[in-house]
């Protein structure tokens, strides 16, 4: 073939799905420029694999020889296995290290000795057919192999005082850790080496299998000049120079005024304000102006808002081509088997009382996207006592007469006064000796500070708007339920957040379980209302429940509230 390579003008779309392996082809790239038309041929040279007969692939399904130091054209080295990226979960699976069941199509183009452009199959069908017969595991069996695989491993790279390289190896694990550094040596890296096949980071950047690549990792001291060290000195005055002023004061005094008389002459800051927006503590909140709300969390401003509630509904009248499924709005489509299993692969008790039943539910709408705002008065109790009981232990257990005994004691004269004896004075006087009886009082007084008793001051402070992180209600409403494989002919009751509300639900019939949609039974036109709220909820005899449950205002929080449906009151 001697036209031009256009490869670069197109990517291969490997045709691998989550469920099969379907038809691979090219697309041309966005943004390429090639031009073609109806009368250009595109010839394709592509390199793919076989598929044999078997049950499933693993490692061993692929021709790896990595004896060889090249591999040949029907072989392939362990690197060289494909990998795989799920388009819907994005998950990456290395199929090296995975049993796949997934299912072949059939090719619709010469793969076998398609070596000449006269064997190659022009415009090839796109009718995707499986290939042979379909095996897939069964469920809830074991799957038995004998499987054997690498481990990582980390080296340390040392030098000792002769100037001897040498490698230390470490100890294989899932998670190795590198060996302890020889004593008089020093460390000059470490290789953290992956599992087989262990790639440089050249000959893995190669194959764009970068899980292979070796890494190394340099752990050596620099060394710095007195000049390095002088301008690293230089670089630290000035980071503490600017981080004296952060970020949004820096922004406030680089900020460009123009003059009124000279636009390009920018006023002189006197001063500047700055509000960082992560409090209302320099806010003033009583301006009758006032209007906006302070994201603490992100320090932004955000206007005043009002929220209003807007259910969205499909308007099925105008619209066209297209398939509601559920809460899915989808292209229309025709449904066709891919597999069918008609035959069981495990048994079933025909005892009865054997039965065990769980059932499945589903919930209408599946969140509330708003709460409760209704008004309310908030009683808030101010317990005085206790801070001034501590206040008083706090004042004995700290001043000098805590506990400060004294004793006391008081005289009083008793009787009247008798004469003991009687003597001659100078001068012709008399000297007399008289006595009296005197009763003395004793008592010990003790100093201390005796706390009182609890006393309670509770206020009303008046009604307001609750606020939504003080006190979440869910706002009344009505939710729907369908519950399967229940029971059946058997009472049920109703539990919304671990409470009987069976008292608050309405029994409900549905003709037709998939075209009920996030609004509800309320809003099909195949469900009626079979009794009053309040009564009794019975399964039908395919276990089949529908009911409705009213929530009253202020009775559940906001948040994940579960809801359960039993054959049992409690």
């Amino acid at each position: 073939n001697t036209g031009t390579n256009r490869s670069s003008s197109f990517e291969l779309i490997t045709g691998q799905n989550d469920n099969y392996y379907g038809l691979s082809y090219i697309r041309k790239k966005p943004g390429s420029t090639l031009s073609l038309s109806n009368t250009n041929n595109l010839l394709v040279r592509v390199s793919c694999f076989r598929h044999g007969a078997g049950y499933y692939s693993s490692t061993e399904s692929y021709p790896v020889d990595d004896a060889a130091s090249v591999a040949s054209a029907n072989t392939i080295r362990t690197e060289d296995i494909p990998y795989y990226v799920s388009p819907k979960t994005g998950n990456y699976y290395n199929l090296r290290d995975v049993i796949d069941f997934r299912p072949i199509v059939a090719n619709t183009a010469n793969v076998s000795n398609a070596t000449t452009v006269g064997g190659a199959t022009t415009d090839p069908s796109t009718t995707e057919v499986l290939s042979g017969s379909l095996y897939f595991p069964t469920p809830n069996e074991n799957f038995v192999a004998d499987i054997s695989h690498y481990l990582r491993r980390s080296d340390r790279i040392v030098m000792d005082t002769s100037g001897n390289v040498r490698i230390v190896e470490g100890i294989p694990d899932t998670n190795p850790n590198p060996p302890k550094q020889p004593d008089v040596s020093m460390t000059l890296g470490v290789v953290h080496i992956p599992p087989y096949p262990s790639l440089s980071s050249q000959d893995a950047h190669d194959v764009q299998r970068a899980e292979y690549s070796t890494l190394v990792q340099h752990d050596q001291v620099k060394g710095y000049t007195m000049r390095d060290i002088k301008q690293i000195e230089e670089r630290i005055n000035r980071l503490e120079y600017y981080s004296l002023l952060n970020t949004l004061e820096k922004n406030t005094k680089d900020l460009v005024i123009p003059s009124e008389a000279n636009s390009s002459i920018s006023r002189f800051k006197n001063g500047f304000f700055v509000e960082p927006f992560t409090s209302y503590d320099i806010t003033n909140v009583n301006d009758p102006e006032f209007s906006i709300l302070v994201d603490t969390t992100s320090g932004i401003a955000r206007p005043q808002i009002q929220k209003y509630v807007i259910d969205l509904q499909a308007n099925t009248s105008l619209t066209s081509n297209v398939t509601f499924k559920g809460d899915y709005a989808l292209l229309d489509y025709t449904q066709t088997v891919l597999v069918e299993q008609p035959i069981a692969n495990r048994y079933r008790n025909i005892v009865a009382l054997g039965y065990g039943y769980r059932g499945s539910l589903e919930v209408y709408p599946k969140y509330d996207n708003y709460y409760d705002t209704t008004q309310g008065s908030v009683n808030v109790t101010i317990d005085l006592a206790t801070p001034l009981n501590g206040l008083v232990t706090a004042v004995n257990n700290s001043v000098a007469f805590k506990n400060d005994s004294k004793t006391v004691t008081a005289s009083v004269a008793t009787g009247n006064w008798s004469t003991v004896s009687s003597a001659a004075g100078a001068g012709g006087t008399t000297i007399l000796t008289q006595q009296r009886n005197v009763t003395n009082t004793t008592k010990t007084v003790t100093n201390s500070i005796v706390p009182g008793g609890t006393n309670l001051d509770v206020s009303n402070v008046g009604n307001f708007i609750t606020d939504f992180g003080l006190n979440p209600y869910i706002r009344e409403q009505d939710i729907s339920f369908v519950v399967t494989g229940l029971r059946p002919l058997a009472r049920h009751y109703v539990f919304f957040d671990k409470v009987n509300v069976s008292s608050q639900t309405t029994p409900a019939a549905i003709t037709n379980l998939e075209s009920v949609n996030s609004r509800g039974i309320s809003y099909d036109t195949n469900a009626t209302k079979t009794g009053p709220r309040g009564s009794a909820l019975y399964s039908d005899a395919n276990g089949t429940l529908v009911g409705e449950i009213h929530i009253n205002q202020g009775q559940f929080f906001v948040g994940q509230r579960d809801v359960l449906v039993a054959d049992v009151d409690s």
